[in-house]
């Protein structure tokens, strides 16, 4: 019996975690805007006898969500669009430098910044590669993503070491480019890699 509850508790544990962020993410993105647009549905009499098992309220509450995700879709395609004009890129680096001056922001603007550009944004042909690196002593191995290449004496790369499970959070090393084992893997997959508990390799 304890083999099966356990067995059991292993399937079901993904499923309920991933419920439980798209539920959390979904009320998070979607209630600041939820009074405004359920305010103006009410007024569509469309929805006075609701729809087979929903009542009125479940019905305009569900098509309030749905409006307000795919609102902030195409307005997220928007913001992506402008991103390639140089006038949007001259607004978005005084942005930057506004927000990396405000003593509060600054310190959780600039750290979520850092660790977006160093996973997302390709610089040279070291970064977003998967990497294993002596760390952290010599005698031991860890996954890493390369993000950048400099030079001193010789070549270093730098490498972010993610935490598990919890990728977001972790080290940035420095290592030299004979030290680092360059994986035919991407960076995407090593972050998957250290969430799951396990190398793939």
């Amino acid at each position: 019996m304890k083999k099966y509850l356990f067995a059991g508790f292993v399937t079901l544990l993904p499923l309920i975690v991933t419920y439980i962020v798209v539920v959390f993410g979904i009320s998070l993105v979607t209630s600041p805007f939820e009074n405004l647009v359920h305010y103006i549905l009410s007024h569509f009499q469309v929805f006075d006898r609701g729809i087979a098992f929903f009542t009125r309220e479940q019905l305009i509450h569900f098509v309030s969500k749905t409006c307000i995700i795919i609102s902030l879709i195409f307005f997220i395609i928007i913001v992506g669009m402008l991103a390639q004009w140089v006038i949007f890129h001259s607004l978005g680096y005084y942005l930057d430098c506004l927000l990396r001056k405000i003593p509060i922001v600054r310190r959780v603007y600039t750290t979520s910044k850092d660790l977006v550009d160093a996973l997302f944004t390709t610089k040279s042909d070291t970064a977003r590669k998967a990497v294993l690196v002596p760390y952290p002593s010599k005698d031991q191995l860890t996954l890493g993503i390369a993000t950048a290449e400099f030079m001193l004496d010789e070549p270093y790369v730098c490498v972010l070491v993610p935490s598990t499970p919890n990728a977001t959070a972790g080290y940035l090393v420095s290592f030299p480019k004979s030290q680092v084992t360059f994986l035919e893997l991407s960076g995407d997959a090593a972050i998957k890699n250290v969430m799951s508990f396990k190398i793939e390799l």
